[in-house]
């Protein structure tokens, strides 16, 4: 009986360090079309929860249980959202191609996108067009009575002098009342 026993936990030890040792790392770089790397790029498991998001040099590393069978899929704003089946590689690289969605089209809002005829706030956009007929030092002076409820105030008369920008009005008595500035997924209070 006790043979029975050892034999049976060996093999139970056995069978769980081989389902251990299936899981397998991936790891790669994802490029947009002009081939510069893709920040901030999402990878998932298909049919799973599980994913990972590019560093600033757009390398990911996941982990997947099913090397032959799973399939990462790729996503990134503004690109096709493309699915590439692992196959036991080791190191997969992507070119994400651009999307058919115009990128105008798609609206930023905290920290998701959505597209504009779904968003139930308000949203407003200055085409480049318009901001370059006004003839000015700073492109922050040329959004001047461009939006409703935005103001555009320079402090002082100097040139250079630093412009502020106001949202709907001061709302923060003991905050900044400047506006959040995202740029390349990066918070900023200067823009």
């Amino acid at each position: 009986m006790k043979i029975y026993f050892k034999f049976l936990l060996l093999l139970l030890i056995v069978t769980r360090a081989t389902v251990y040792g299936q899981s397998h790392v991936v790891t790669g770089k994802v490029f947009d079309d002009q081939g510069y790397e893709a920040i901030g790029a999402t990878i998932l498991i298909k049919g799973t929860t599980t994913g990972v998001v590019t560093n600033v040099e757009g390398v990911y590393q996941i982990t997947v249980q099913s090397p032959k069978s799973d399939i990462l899929v790729f996503s990134y704003v503004g690109m096709k959202t493309q699915e590439i089946p692992v196959n036991g590689q080791k190191v997969i690289n992507i070119t994400l191609e651009p999307s058919s969605i115009m990128l105008d089209e798609v609206v930023s809002i905290g920290y998701g996108t959505t597209r504009r005829g779904d968003l139930t706030g308000s949203v407003s956009s200055v085409q480049t067009s318009e901001l370059l007929k006004v003839p000015t030092a700073d492109i922050t002076q040329s959004l001047s009575g461009r939006m409703a409820g935005v103001q555009v105030l320079q402090n002082e008369g100097v040139p250079g002098a630093s412009i502020s920008i106001r949202v709907r009005g001061g709302i923060s008595i003991t905050q900044s009342n400047e506006p959040l500035y995202i740029i390349d997924g990066f918070p900023s209070e200067d823009g």
